[in-house]
């Protein structure tokens, strides 16, 4: 490609993302306000058993919808392009391998009472299995969708899925039907979703299974060892508390999971679930493919750093004031979980790099590296330290998957471990800058009451975060700042 024409790309890239960026931020903004206001009501409804049931139920639910989905997405998503009969061919093996998985696991269901001491596991994991059935139906016509850029599509499906849920699960706890509420909500939602993809794709499965998918379910087998191996390590401290504390503790640890992963699952997913299809087209251009990697590991460090910051030093305000008092028990864990999300939100777009840039074995080798690691340390830190040793032996599993994805990344973009750190500097900048701000606060408020102090602490919080976008220099932040600032002048004028 020739220096013009790679420069035109790079400007028509530049749009698309922001519009990318733009409509899934909308829409998965909408639908987050409400989670939010229905969490805020769940939380009191709800005991932290119940979130403990749900929680373990979960976590099996989810180990096994990796599994069956054997990477056909990933594959889909970063391979090459094939013909709509092999697309089809793989949409059939996606929901065959669903449907055997649900099969197993309603078998395991009993095994898995016994082991966490829940007898209501016998009847939620098996209706849990029909919801992995019921989401293969999207799973290669989502991967087809990103892959062609239809954001404005996925986000739509995505903000019914999320509404829907949202909707069926405070309704059944009203209704009093406690931890069955997170089910039928779980089980309407990809209901829903997975009935509008069918009515907006062409995509359907087919019998006629030939040979032509297998390179891409050669490519698959890549992404399966290092998604399993994800999934272990990501849903082991579950699995650890359940059987070491209880489903009450497993409740609580899942709600300070919840309130820790809120900026990486709903704001760092809105850049990361756009990027593959721009990286991808980077890939053989190492120049363009570090400018993306560092630009989007800033932008990523920054929307994780700075809510985070603020949450860790208004924890012991927010925690009674906005769930009750019932909670005060995932302040701690909550605050040193808060570090543990900094450091693996350092990895996500570092694997997307390598995985985009065929260098995944590094990021595959840590995640099952990660595995044995994460089963001793988080079995002690439950059995000697409670939740705040879960929370702690997160830091060390998440560091064990960073640093050497990172390193593949820095290896595939030829970039400087130098270059690296200065993507860090702002978001580290600006979360010390919040955090003396809002203790500066609560110095001076100590006389008033908490829920006072902690509407301060957030108005102070929100205000330095909200000065340093607008007078830093960093040039990811000029890039984001200057359309907002000549809309504004345009208005104005």
């Amino acid at each position: 490609m020739s220096a013009t024409s790679s420069e035109k790309a790079k400007d028509g890239a530049a749009p698309d993302l922001l519009t990318g960026v733009a409509w899934t931020g909308a829409l998965r903004w909408i639908a987050q306000i409400v989670a939010w206001a229905a969490t805020l009501l769940l939380v009191r409804l709800l005991t932290p058993a119940d979130y403990g049931i749900a929680g373990i139920a979960g976590a099996i639910s989810t180990w096994t919808a990796i599994a069956a989905e054997f990477g056909l997405s990933s594959a889909v998503l970063t391979g090459d392009d094939l013909e709509d009969r092999e697309y089809r061919q793989l949409h059939t093996l996606a929901i065959v391998m669903a449907g055997l998985a649900a099969v197993l696991m309603s078998a395991a269901s009993g095994l898995a009472a016994v082991f966490f001491d829940v007898l209501e596991l016998r009847m939620i994991v098996p209706l849990l299995g029909v919801g992995i059935v019921i989401d293969a139906f999207r799973a290669i016509p989502t991967a087809l969708l990103a892959r062609r850029r239809t954001y404005r599509t996925i986000a739509s499906i995505e903000l019914v899925r999320a509404l829907t849920q949202t909707v069926l699960v405070l309704g059944a706890a009203l209704a009093g039907y406690r931890f069955w509420s997170f089910v039928i909500g779980q089980l309407g939602g990809s209901l829903v979703a997975t009935a509008v993809m069918i009515r907006v794709t062409s995509l359907r499965p087919t019998l006629a299974i030939r040979p032509g998918h297998r390179p891409t379910v050669q490519r698959a087998r890549m992404f399966f060892g290092g998604a399993v191996a994800w999934q272990t390590y990501r849903n082991a401290d579950i699995w650890i508390i359940g059987r070491v504390l209880g489903p009450s503790a497993v409740g609580a640890f899942t709600l300070t999971r919840s309130l820790a992963s809120i900026p990486i699952e709903k704001l760092v997913s809105i850049l990361t679930s756009v990027t593959p299809g721009y990286l991808l087209s980077a890939r053989s251009e190492p120049a363009e493919l570090r400018r993306l990697f560092l630009m989007l590991s800033e932008a990523v460090l920054l929307t994780v750093c700075l809510p985070l910051a603020g949450l860790a030093v208004t924890a012991d305000l927010a925690i009674p004031v906005l769930l009750g008092e019932k909670w005060m028990d995932i302040v701690m864990p909550l605050r040193v979980l808060a570090v543990a999300m900094v450091i693996w939100s350092s990895s996500m777009v570092a694997v997307q790099v390598a995985t985009l840039s065929n260098a995944l074995r590094s990021a595959t080798q840590a995640n099952i590296v990660a595995v044995p690691v994460a089963l001793v340390v988080y079995y002690l830190g439950a059995r000697y330290f409670g939740l705040v040793g879960v929370a702690s032996a997160a830091i060390v599993v998440v560091t064990v998957v960073a640093v050497p994805t990172i390193a593949g990344a820095l290896r595939a973009t030829e970039c400087s471990a130098a270059e690296y750190a200065a993507s860090w500097r702002p978001a580290l900048a600006a979360s010390l800058a919040i955090a003396v701000a809002v203790l500066v606060v609560r110095v001076l408020t100590l006389s008033l009451p908490n829920s006072t102090r902690f509407g301060l602490s957030v108005v102070a919080g929100a205000a330095v975060g909200v000065a340093i976008v607008a007078w830093s220099s960093s040039p990811l932040i000029e890039k984001m700042r200057r359309p907002v600032v000549t809309r504004l002048r345009a208005l104005w004028s």
